[in-house]
């Protein structure tokens, strides 16, 4: 069996430790002079050398090089055999797995036990976050004052749930995370001990998607090798992490800049025909755009890691996008995740979430001439709500709107049909969209039942994101009952429609809490008196 290359060429020296230097320089000063403590806490993201850092520690401990500066050797007996996993004096526990009071007891019971073969016995316990408050309890007497042959070191990726009076029993190191440009250089070592090459890109990709965690980046290196070839490629890269390529992304944001809707829609439709996980590619988008808003308020050296190539593209976007638009386009994409998991269709929330992060920008663009005029006319320009500022505002009156809306109701309807929204479906079928103004659709309803089911908040933002859609900006949705509607009279929001119908007597039996709590134990609502 093959061996894995992360424990292939794990550190096995505090120099081999890669990026952490203000530790690693930090215990062997303590090792020089003599200063070992007897309780280490190592914190920090998973795969930064936590583990690898404790067994060097435990190796230079109980190494019997004469110089202490030259510990560990990994030639004498006590490092041989902690690298080959057979020294009993190193105990590694895993708290994820070993939770309970029970294990720290029978721990603490061995600790009293002098050491077989070293000059002390080294407990490191991984996952530390993941014990009991009753293991925590269990451990601080001993914790606090070991026997002095005995050595803790305890690794966790969550130092926020250990408790304080643990946290103060140890001499706390916190690891931090990687930077891409070391992460590139340990992975040409390797490809060079390994006897393969790889495209500088290609490595830089892997580098980004590890997010500084130098286990993911040799792991991922470890599976490019068995990708099969002689050279890694930027697109092997690609085509293993399931990404969008940079290239894609930065199209999609040219789109934006030129406030093309139609491009970026063409584009989700080509990612679709890809196969691509629109998820994902919502995430690479928001973090894309991230570094441009970076470049664009800090400049390049916020981003230092950056290749070349890359770095450039993203300073010609930065100079072509606004702060507040990169904000406001970063959050919108943002809330497509919690729409999704609200049940609307991924395809439909990255749509619409594109779509009016560029109708809000050409609404601020279009006004914003008007308040120049005005000025240089020495009159003062009319107050405009934020909202005005940043909602999309369609004509008044807008009858093309209504035209299409009508020509493709039906498609409308069977999209909760296809997304089995059923309710929402047939009560949309006793419908029909009679007028859009400004920015709302209004809707009649043959019956009461049908406008209270659309009526409800979680319903009516679904088929407004739907509505939306289909006209490509954004709209609210006001609901009438056909026999009382009457265009212009006045509603809240200031369009011109009918008075709010009254609620149905089943729709106010229905907002009754105990009614509510009946229902959700599996009671019937029979007859209503």
């Amino acid at each position: 069996m093959a061996q894995a290359l992360y424990r292939k060429y794990r550190s096995q020296t505090f120099e081999e430790v890669i990026g952490q230097e203000h530790v690693t320089t930090t215990l062997r000063n303590a090792l020089r002079e003599g200063r070992i403590a007897h309780a280490y806490l190592f914190s920090g993201p998973r795969g930064t050398g936590k583990t690898s850092t404790a067994r060097i520690l435990a190796k230079a401990v109980n190494c019997l090089h004469p110089d202490p500066a030259q510990r560990p050797d990994n030639s004498c007996p006590i490092c041989v055999a902690v690298n080959e996993g057979r020294l009993v004096d190193l105990v590694e526990m895993d708290a994820a797995s070993h939770t309970s009071v029970d294990h720290i007891r029978e721990l603490i019971e061995r600790v009293s036990v002098a050491p077989a073969e070293a000059r002390y016995k080294v407990y490191v316990i991984d996952e530390a976050h993941m014990l009991s408050n009753a293991a925590f309890n269990a451990l601080l007497k001993t914790l606090e004052e070991p026997p002095p042959h005995v050595i803790f070191i305890l690794a966790t990726t969550e130092p926020h749930k250990i408790p304080e009076t643990v946290l103060s029993r140890c001499q706390r190191f916190d690891f931090r995370r990687i930077a891409a440009h070391r992460i590139v250089e340990h992975l040409a070592h390797i490809l060079a001990q390994e006897g393969r090459d790889a495209e500088r890109a290609a490595l830089e990709h892997i580098a980004f998607a590890a997010e500084g965690c130098m286990r993911d980046a040799v792991s991922l290196l470890d599976q490019l090798l068995s990708f099969g070839g002689e050279r890694i490629t930027l697109e092997q890269v690609e085509s293993v992490l399931g990404m969008v390529p940079a290239a894609t992304l930065a199209r999609f944001v040219d789109a934006m800049m030129a406030r093309d809707p139609g491009q970026m829609i063409a584009q989700v439709q080509e990612l679709i025909t890809q196969g691509t996980d629109l998820r994902q590619f919502s995430q690479q988008l928001v973090r894309y755009l991230r570094d441009v808003l970076l470049v664009r308020v800090g400049g390049r050296e916020v981003l230092p890691d950056l290749p070349a190539e890359r770095a450039a593209v993203l300073e010609r976007q930065a100079q072509g996008l606004s702060p507040a638009f990169l904000v406001q386009a970063i959050k919108r994409l943002n809330a497509v995740a919690s729409e999704v998991r609200s049940g609307v269709d991924v395809q439909l929330a990255l749509e619409l979430a594109l779509v009016e992060v560029v109708s809000a920008s050409r609404t601020a663009e279009e006004q914003q001439p008007a308040v120049a005029s005005a000025s240089s006319a020495g009159q003062a320009p009319a107050e405009t709500p934020a909202e005005a500022v940043t909602a999309p505002t369609p004509p008044a009156g807008d009858a093309e709107a209504l035209e299409r809306l009508r020509r493709q109701w039906k498609q409308v309807i069977q999209w909760f049909r296809e997304h089995r929204r059923f309710k929402i479906q047939a009560a949309l079928g006793s419908a029909r969209p009679v007028q859009v103004m400004g920015d709302q659709v209004e809707l009649v309803f043959k019956n009461q039942f049908s406008l209270d089911m659309v009526q409800r908040p979680e319903n009516l933002r679904q088929v407004e994101l739907v509505i939306s859609q289909v006209l490509g900006s954004t709209y609210k949705v006001a609901c009438f009952l056909e026999a009382d509607y009457q265009p212009g009279q006045t509603t809240s929001t200031g369009a011109t429609a009918a008075p709010p119908p009254s609620k149905s007597r089943m729709s106010e039996v229905l907002e009754d809490d105990l009614v509510q709590e009946a229902v959700k134990r599996g009671g019937r609502i029979i007859n209503i008196q």
